[in-house]
């Protein structure tokens, strides 16, 4: 009985992991600074001393890990400044991704691309994760960038 406890430990904690990762697939680097022309993102600056990339968009990978000891269905919105955007998933834009449906220790990421909707330094990002229909964020996370006239 010991072997097979230590084997397969039980746990009752119940949780889900959510993450962003920047654009080195790590926990740094995230988008930082836009330039913006005539409401366009011209460029997207990456961390304090990061890369300047010219692009339409900030790109970051979104990750979603189930530990609730059962299948749960989430999605995240973004919001910019409490207004909801659209953002980038696949080549195509949508304010809401998901359903994602996943069993209990299962993963998943996607890069999504944000872009900023006004200029103006201060911004909070908020990624909001929803679970299970449910109309209150689940958990949230924020970044905070600014967005300059170029």
């Amino acid at each position: 009985m010991l072997v097979y406890s230590i084997a397969k430990p039980v746990s009752n904690q119940k949780f889900t992991d959510f993450y962003i990762l920047g654009i080195n697939g790590k926990a740094d680097d995230y988008p930082s600074e836009f330039g913006m022309v005539n409401d366009i993102v011209t460029y997207v600056k990456y961390g304090n001393e990061g890369p300047e990339v010219v692009s339409g968009w900030g790109d970051v990978v979104i990750g979603i890990g189930n530990h609730e000891n059962q299948t749960s269905v989430y999605s995240v919105k973004v919001t910019i400044d409490g207004e909801l955007v659209n953002f980038d998933s696949y080549g195509g834009l949508s304010s809401l991704l998901g359903p994602i449906e996943l069993g209990d220790a299962k993963g998943w990421e996607q890069k999504i691309g944000i872009a900023p909707q006004h200029i103006g330094n201060g911004q909070k990002v908020e990624f909001m994760l929803y679970k299970d229909g449910n109309s209150d964020p689940y958990r949230v996370l924020d970044l905070w960038i600014d967005v300059k006239q170029v």
